[in-house]
């Protein structure tokens, strides 16, 4: 028989959900710039183009919620990053 107790697994705020979430988000961010610079390649990649919009919708609800963070201020900053990186004033949206 198992000891296993789901009800002391729903608290959000515990230390390792917390981490699990801001781990979520920060891979969230590597595929948001990946698929940015993909899109700055090639801007008619179908992948990179639905990741993007994936990436944005979860930044505008998960990620907002999950973290102390406004999703718009994730996509923003990751979308500066990404053109000052490659010296490009704006990626097309």
């Amino acid at each position: 028989m198992s000891n296993f107790e789901p009800e002391k697994y729903t608290d959000l705020d515990s230390g390792r959900c917390r981490a699990l979430m801001a781990a979520v988000v920060e891979r969230a961010v590597k595929d948001y710039g990946g698929a940015l610079n993909i899109l700055r390649k090639n801007p008619s990649n179908q992948h990179a183009q639905e990741v993007v919009v994936e990436c944005e919708l979860f930044f505008r609800g998960y990620a907002s919620a999950w973290t102390e963070i406004d999703g718009e201020k994730i996509i923003e900053a990751v979308r500066e990053k990404i053109a000052k990186k490659k010296g490009v004033n704006e990626i097309a949206r």
